[in-house]
């Protein structure tokens, strides 16, 4: 009930709480305009939401880089819970991000801008909490556990200036 509908809910999609750049927002060149959860542009990949709760905001983008590879990117995300704001960006080729959920009012994203690059994010049994990957570059592998209540987990990776 009421996912992705903030004119139903008033439950809008917020990820500022990560202190980390909207996975959103990343330079898409061909994402269209319009509202949408999943955005894809690509060969060979996969994009999968699944939602069981209530006023959950939840997206995912992908796109490719290298018109060669044309993406290959794969994400997921699981959601059990309610009021979860939940994102993920990939823009490259290669990449795969993993979001798993059971719990209410948390905020996660994962951002990948570059090739090769690996995120997870499970949160079991959490409520209220924060966990953000975002990764630049290529080749970058993170990985966030969380279990409890009012955690904050925060990973950044990119090549060194």
């Amino acid at each position: 009930n009421r996912n992705n509908n903030q004119m139903e809910s008033g439950n809008e999609y917020d990820v500022s709480a990560t202190g980390m750049t909207d996975p959103l927002t990343l330079p898409w060149v061909h994402k269209p305009t319009g509202e949408f959860t999943q955005y894809t542009f690509e060969n060979k990949g996969v994009t999968h939401i699944y939602v069981q709760g209530d006023d959950n905001n939840t997206y995912q983008y992908q796109e490719y880089v290298s018109y060669g590879e044309s993406g290959q990117n794969d994400a997921w995300m699981d959601v059990h819970g309610s009021l979860n704001n939940a994102a993920q960006g990939q823009l490259g080729d290669f990449n795969e991000s993993d979001i798993e959920i059971s719990g209410s009012e948390n905020v996660i994203t994962t951002s990948q801008l570059g090739d090769s690059n690996i995120a997870g994010i499970v949160l079991s049994g959490s409520d209220n909490c924060v966990a953000g990957i975002e990764q630049t570059g290529d080749f970058n592998d993170a990985n966030i556990l969380q279990s409890g209540v009012n955690n904050i987990a925060i990973t950044v990776q990119q090549p060194l200036p």
